[in-house]
């Protein structure tokens, strides 16, 4: 299985060296290798005591708060998409002997019927490619999956969850809201730096650090977090600047975003999967007292999932929804094919 999604890396105004770790080399910028920069105690409190005689400058007015709260709700993706028309995420993970874990390139951009998508575009040396598309079309929305040598296969997505989905996409440029806490906050040629500080005390296995560069609205432009092993009498300091870890780094996380840029990915995942020798999928959905249904082709050699982000639902053969009736994923042997799908979450209540 693919354990993560991944991607290539650093705008060049945004690169940076990991000099937060001993045996991680970062891909530098084609025009910079400088280090993130450090947070001192200089820089917290204003600088050094202006010269005697020469003439004091006229500060800087702060910048705003920054909270995690704040930077959670100036990134939510629907209004990024609605004011830049792309977003472009490039995400890598780097292993912790530096070398590329896999890369992934993803695009949210608006069809042309207005509804917001996805292409997603993956690769890695160790469990090879994968393609993605999250699309809504004329009585269907759905992820469409091609990961090369293993699978490939269509999730049906209840479209009152659709843009949930797209937003579950997202999800890993936010600050977490429950364990991270902001450490330090700076000025830099016009962005603002925030570094972080995460950890789970009843978890306990890792801590990380992260910095997120924010431009002048507000949104996120870079990213990267470095997680730590905790090891036996390790010191767990929130006080300490990034990069002064003496802890194992156990992996590195770097995201650089793009807004407004024109798009470069152009996958045909989606007609991979419906178009040839294929069967015509109805799909009645029910979650609770809401009822939908979709209608999609599907390749036969596809397999088929109904979920929304939280939950896989039960699939079964008949209306009656029972144990003897479960659908089996992969069976599309059939030109035409009518399933239910129910969410387990709301079956119960």
């Amino acid at each position: 299985m693919i354990k993560r999604l991944f991607v290539i890396i650093l705008a060049a105004a945004l690169a940076l060296s990991l000099a937060a770790c001993e045996n991680v080399e970062n891909p530098e910028s084609p025009e910079s290798g400088s280090n993130p920069p450090a947070i001192s105690e200089s820089t917290e409190n204003g600088g050094d005591t202006q010269p005697e005689g020469e003439e004091t400058p006229e500060p800087e007015a702060p910048p705003a708060e920054v909270t995690v709260e704040s930077i959670r709700n100036g990134n939510y993706i629907g209004d990024l998409l609605y004011n830049a028309g792309t977003v472009s995420l490039t995400y890598t993970a780097l292993d912790s002997d530096g070398s590329v874990h896999g890369t992934n390139n993803i695009e949210f951009y608006y069809l042309d019927s207005g509804c917001p998508a996805i292409q997603n575009a993956f690769s890695s040396d160790e469990v090879g490619s994968a393609e993605t598309m999250v699309l809504a079309g004329d009585g269907f929305a759905a992820s469409f999956d091609i990961y090369t040598g293993f699978s490939k296969g269509i999730t049906v997505i209840p479209t009152q969850y659709y843009e949930a989905q797209i937003e579950a996409n997202w999800d890993m440029l936010y600050p977490e809201e429950t364990y991270e806490t902001i450490t330090a906050v700076l000025e830099q040629d016009g962005a603002t730096v925030v570094e972080t500080f995460n950890y789970n005390e009843e978890y306990g296995e890792d801590y990380k650090r992260a910095l997120y560069y924010l431009d002048g609205d507000g949104r996120i432009i870079y990213k990267e977090v470095t997680r730590y092993l905790v090891t036996e009498g390790a010191e767990i300091d929130p006080a300490l600047p990034y990069g002064t870890d003496e802890a194992p780094v156990m992996s590195v996380d770097t995201y650089s975003v793009q807004y407004g840029a024109e798009r470069v990915l152009n996958l045909t995942t989606d007609r991979e999967l419906t178009e040839g020798d294929t069967c015509e999928l109805t799909v009645h959905i029910i979650d609770g007292d809401y009822t939908e249904t979709q209608t999609l082709n599907v390749a036969k050699d596809a397999s088929v999932t109904v979920m929304d982000r939280w939950s896989v639902y039960e699939t079964f053969t008949d209306e009656k929804m029972e144990m003897d009736d479960i659908f089996d994923m992969s069976g599309l042997s059939e030109d035409s094919l009518e399933i239910w799908a129910r969410n387990p979450r709301t079956a119960e209540e």
